[in-house]
């Protein structure tokens, strides 16, 4: 069945889609796309070619998180936290400390540890987390917990 332009329902999906996929550039869009699809193996090609061929740190550093995203969703959590770390990075060069970039790659990094079942490392995030936001107290108890973890 084919849809008319005037068509309200595929209007608003169009619209979402467009909104759901940004990025600087058309294979980047693609690859974002691919991810939304559950496309990993595409997704990953098009973000590994892009990285290859770009000479731009910070666009790099998204780069490395996208393929993060990939390697979590495939359940590759080792090679996900290098490409969240790799992404962190690059991140930390280029944006304050309390920059949203920074602060979703340690959540990402907390989160792989999760599923590694690696819980002094997830405190240790989330310690560098608050004290990146300057609450102290707060990184405070998590690098305690992380401490007690380890002894």
């Amino acid at each position: 069945m084919l849809t008319s332009d005037s068509d309200q329902q595929l209007n608003v999906l169009i619209e979402r889609m467009r909104v759901d996929i940004q990025g600087p550039s058309a294979f980047y869009r693609l690859g974002t796309l691919m991810i939304k699809l559950g496309e990993f193996v595409k997704a990953e090609e098009i973000f590994e070619t892009m990285r290859k061929h770009t000479s731009d740190e910070l666009e790099k550093g998204n780069l490395f998180y996208q393929l993060g995203q990939i390697k979590t969703n495939q359940q590759n959590y080792k090679k996900a936290l290098e490409f969240y770390q790799d992404a962190l990075t690059i991140y930390l060069k280029y944006f304050s400390s309390d920059h949203p970039n920074i602060a979703t790659c340690y959540n990402n990094i907390g989160l792989v540890n999760d599923h590694m079942n690696d819980w002094a490392t997830c405190n240790n995030s989330i310690e560098l987390i608050y004290n990146n936001m300057d609450e102290c107290t707060k990184a405070f108890s998590f690098c305690k917990r992380a401490l007690e973890i380890f002894d």
